[in-house]
């Protein structure tokens, strides 16, 4: 039992590193590494993934059947069946399923998505969720910072200067901006949810860089309206708070927000 308990604490620590790896993806693309960059970040990606499928199937097969959340897991299985029915019935199958180098579509790497998002439901404890959540957010800094870096032109000998909507090393401006986009609400969700001043801080600083480059730096129309949106819809769903002094307050903010969105 106590060798069978050690096997499982080595594979679920191969697992973290992996899922840690994936969330690293987004620095994959300083020139000359990776071209084209959305091409080499999913060869990579497929890499560590297979290796990933590969090791679950060999510890869990078969599958265990324990989850409350069935509903989530048919609905994204039922995702992962379309996708491949689709693909199956295209004009051009083998373009649908390989997709094209320059974007990295495709049904096999969309499939690798929902794959991902499957092993990480299966393997991941409930503690180091956040784990991953806060390295994807220390990733995001750091792309936020060539981002930067390229706008301005500093370190010109390293990175590739660009004076008007840098790609950082996401490929481009406007999936630069998408990426942002995604991870800044959840970084407000850490900052009002966290108690420790220094986490509180890292989160806070984090907001503000992926604020500011998304919307000054990338120059995306759809992500301004993104934003807009976005906090619209946060403010209309958060809970009202419980102090009665702010309880009037909250409620005026979810109504203008409300408005808003109708």
């Amino acid at each position: 039992m106590e060798s069978n308990n050690s096997e499982k604490n080595n594979f679920y620590l191969v697992y973290l590193i992996g899922f840690l790896i994936i969330s690293a993806m987004p620095i994959l693309n300083l020139p000359p590494w990776f071209s084209p960059p959305d091409w080499g970040k999913t060869v990579i990606f497929k890499i560590v993934l297979s290796i990933l499928i590969f090791l679950f199937l060999y510890q869990y097969f078969p599958v265990k059947k324990s989850t409350n959340k069935r509903l989530g897991l048919c609905l994204i299985t039922s995702l992962l069946g379309i996708v491949l029915l689709s693909t199956l019935f295209s004009q051009d199958p083998y373009f649908s399923f390989f997709g094209s180098p320059h974007r990295s579509d495709g049904s096999l790497n969309f499939s690798l998505y929902i794959i991902l998002a499957l092993l990480t439901f299966f393997i991941l404890k409930k503690r180091d969720w956040q784990k991953i959540w806060d390295f994807s957010i220390l990733i995001a800094i750091f792309v936020c910072s060539v981002g930067i870096f390229q706008f301005y032109g500093l370190f010109k000998g390293i990175l590739v200067p660009s004076s008007t909507r840098p790609p950082s090393t996401i490929g481009g401006p406007i999936f630069l901006a998408i990426y942002l986009l995604l991870l800044s609400f959840l970084t407000l969700t850490f900052v009002i949810k966290e108690k420790k001043t220094p986490k509180r801080i890292f989160y806070l600083s984090g907001l503000i860089f992926f604020v500011f480059t998304a919307l000054f730096i990338a120059l995306t129309r759809a992500v301004f309206i993104g934003f807009f949106v976005g906090f619209s819809y946060f403010f209309l769903f958060y809970p009202i708070l419980k102090k009665e002094n702010q309880k009037n307050h909250s409620k005026t903010l979810k109504a203008i927000a409300g408005l808003i969105l109708i």
